[in-house]
């Protein structure tokens, strides 16, 4: 990300590069293709009219068609022929030809006009799975050589996810990636640009940018903002389209445009890094083409690949009204990235493994979040320890254990005692521990230690917002770490009112990447009012963040009660809530939880007050 820094009287210009990602999915059988069981039926006709809440949409093969319900309708275009809204019955896409239409395959080489359009010139299957379910069938087409099966589903309040599943039966992409086209062909609309959530190239500005392209093929694809992939081709590629970018990022992966007081938003999963690509006359003289593009680098032959995107068609009152509409939407394409083994733990039969000595001891009792690593077959794990009171000093714990379950505290407790220390967390980085941890008045703090026994403190952390002037005096606590790629991550709260991302090449000066939060509290009543995160992970390609949070208790004669949950993220910025958290039941109250690997599976800990272990719902070791 591009960060302008200000310091106050001199310009800087800093760039922190947020770290890429590769993805390992076991995919699920969502088409025809790939499973069996579902059934479906080969109509007579070569479309099938589907109809939900307030839509209607029309799903065609790339047959010719010419009746009552599709006149004219041109061969080579398939996908959604019509679509329409109980508001507006007039078509929004070009007559006679297609939305959502499968226009390319390629791999960056110059081919025949016939090949690179092959999706329109191989047959197609129209199977019909049910009243709101219809699937686009292709063999494996005659010079690429690959299997499709586009579905069509319009879910319960009519917006249409279309899933691809896809397999490459035949080595015939000389570049080494799969490259594959949607058009989407707009019927006149009063404005032919789309709109997005972006930023310039080389500036520092996050905001809504207008995508206007003046002529077919200058400026018409935005990649994301951590999309770096560079696909070979040849210099005269034809389909211009393709490859040449525009000026700008997109931040989210989703768009919208606007026609006849209609909104058409198109919604992607991060995950399949969709690039966003448009033509002012893609179908004729003032109808735009509003199009996006999905590669396949590194392809193996007979592997199955899977896309899935989400089409809303509404009326149009506000750009805010259209983002707000599409919010769950989006967030339910991000958490399909939530695996089972991150998400559901049942409690250990002896918890708490862990707890305070209690009175007549210096750890009265423990608080705040703690820390465990796995190393050499041996749990270790940091904790505070303090007399009870509010006032107290709060100190470090030290245990160890074979298991995980059965600690042995360290006869040397407390191993720090010269500073306060609470909330920590450490990471291990060419053989040094980093311990990040609330100070006194929860200022955050680093101490270093080459064992993990002895610790040294650096001192407070130098946190400055975006422009370089220091962050508003107050608390900077909960600090979480993460190192990637040279540069160091560091996310921190604010009375729990929010969660700020800064980032260091040095651990002296930590710039905010922006200055507002990049996760709130809300809406749902797990952490409705405050939030603090805990942990960052990545798996299988994702960045996940523990974290914990809280509905303030009306009754202030009783305490709150806490409760941790999982978010997800591509970016570390853009951040999606798993839609069935918390974890654990919020009556537990169990917070600061942390995600540690056994050497099989994830256990969840949760460590306030005491420490309990959760294992994966399969069950408990050796069951």
């Amino acid at each position: 990300m591009f960060v302008f820094k200000t310091y106050c009287q001199w310009l800087v210009l800093t760039v922190f590069v947020l770290p890429c990602n590769t993805f390992a999915e076991q995919l699920p059988k969502l088409t025809t293709l790939s499973n069996a069981n579902i059934k479906y039926t080969v109509p007579a006709k070569h479309y099938v009219v589907l109809r939900r809440g307030d839509i209607e949409a029309i799903i065609v093969d790339n047959s010719a068609i010419n009746d009552d319900v599709l006149p004219k309708h041109r061969a080579g275009y398939s996908g959604v022929v019509s679509l329409t809204h109980t508001k507006q019955k007039r078509n929004i896409f070009v007559p006679g030809i297609a939305g959502l239409n499968f226009e390319h395959i390629h791999d960056g080489t110059t081919q025949d006009r016939n090949i690179l359009f092959e999706p329109r010139k191989a047959a197609m299957e129209l199977r019909v799975v049910n009243d709101h379910v219809a699937e686009l069938y292709q063999a494996a087409t005659p010079h690429w050589g690959l299997e499709s099966s586009l579905r069509y589903e319009l879910l319960d309040d009519g917006v249409i996810e279309m899933t691809l599943e896809c397999i490459p039966r035949r080595d015939t992409f000389k570049n080494g990636y799969i490259g594959l086209f949607w058009a989407s062909y707009i019927h006149q609309p009063e404005s032919l640009d789309i709109h997005f959530k972006g930023i310039k190239n080389g500036g520092n500005k996050i905001g809504w940018v207008r995508g206007i392209t003046p002529k077919h093929g200058t400026l018409p694809t935005h990649v994301g903002i951590k999309d770096q992939r560079l696909f070979k081709h040849d210099k005269e590629f034809p389909l211009s389209l393709a490859f040449n970018r525009s000026e700008y990022q997109f931040t989210q992966p989703w768009y919208y445009g606007v026609s006849h007081q209609m909104s058409l938003a198109f919604m992607f999963r991060p995950q399949d890094k969709i690039r966003l690509t448009q033509s002012p006359s893609g179908g004729g003289k003032g109808n735009p083409a509003w199009d996006f593009q999905y590669f396949i680098p590194g392809y193996k032959i007979n592997q199955r690949y899977q896309m899935v995107m989400r089409a809303m068609y509404l009326p149009y009152e506000s750009q805010s009204q259209i983002e707000k509409a599409v919010k769950p939407y989006r967030f339910d394409l991000a958490t399909d990235n939530f695996p089972a083994e991150l998400v559901h733990f049942t409690p250990a039969k002896c918890n708490p493994v862990f707890t305070a000595q209690g009175e007549g001891h210096w750890d009265v009792k423990i608080r705040e979040r703690g820390w465990i690593m796995r190393e050499n077959n041996q749990y270790r794990m940091w904790y505070t320890g303090y007399d009870g009171t509010r006032e107290g000093q709060k100190m470090l714990g030290y245990a160890t254990s074979k298991d995980g379950l059965k600690w042995t505290p360290s006869p040397e407790n407390p191993i720090y005692r010269e500073h306060w220390i609470e909330d920590m967390m450490i990471v291990k980085q060419d053989g040094v521990y980093y311990m990040f941890a609330e100070g006194v008045k929860d200022q955050a703090q680093l101490l270093t230690s080459n064992d993990g026994l002895k610790w040294k403190r650096v001192g407070p952390l130098d946190i400055r917002k975006a422009n370089g002037c220091p962050i508003k005096a107050g608390p900077r606590g909960t600090p979480v770490a993460w190192y990637e790629d040279g540069i160091w991550y560091l996310f921190y709260e604010r009375y729990d009112a929010g969660i700020w991302l800064a980032a260091s090449k040095n651990m002296k000066v930590w710039t905010n990447v922006q200055d507002e939060p990049v996760m709130l509290p809300g809406p749902d009543k797990a952490d409705r009012d405050l939030i603090a995160m805990n942990q960052i992970i990545k798996y299988k390609g994702h960045y996940y963040a523990l974290y914990h949070g809280t509905a303030s208790n009306p009754d202030k004669t009783k305490p709150n009660l806490w409760s941790t949950s999982i978010a997800v993220s591509d970016d570390l910025i853009h951040w999606q809530k798993y839609k069935k958290n918390p974890l654990q039941p919020i009556s537990e109250n169990k917070s600061s939880g942390i995600l540690i690997h056994d050497g099989k599976n994830f256990r969840l800990y949760t460590m306030h007050g005491k420490v309990d272990v959760h294992f994966p719902i399969k069950g408990e070791p050796g069951q």
